[in-house]
């Protein structure tokens, strides 16, 4: 059964080619959803093994997040304090 996955794998990856498949056990694809017009889209990685929570909850408590969001709600008080 693992030959069989493993040949199916080869097969689906070979459109896309065969390094994107290689590539795929090392880096970790994402998407994320934006509004029209523009946005800033930041990546940051989970800590991995320092949290008992879900890798997709981690990012709520991670200290660069939380310093991310901070920022962008001083300037937006800021920036709405001098209009």
């Amino acid at each position: 059964m693992a030959v069989l996955t493993a040949g199916v794998i080869v097969l689906r990856h070979a459109p896309v080619g065969l390094d994107a498949m290689a590539a795929c056990f090392e880096l970790m694809t994402t998407t994320e959803p934006t509004p029209p017009h523009e946005a800033t889209v930041h990546h940051v990685t989970p800590q991995f093994g320092k949290s008992d929570r879900l890798l997709h909850s981690q990012i709520y408590e991670h200290p660069e997040v939380i310093r991310a969001i901070a920022s962008w709600i001083r300037r937006r008080i800021e920036s709405s304090a001098t209009v």
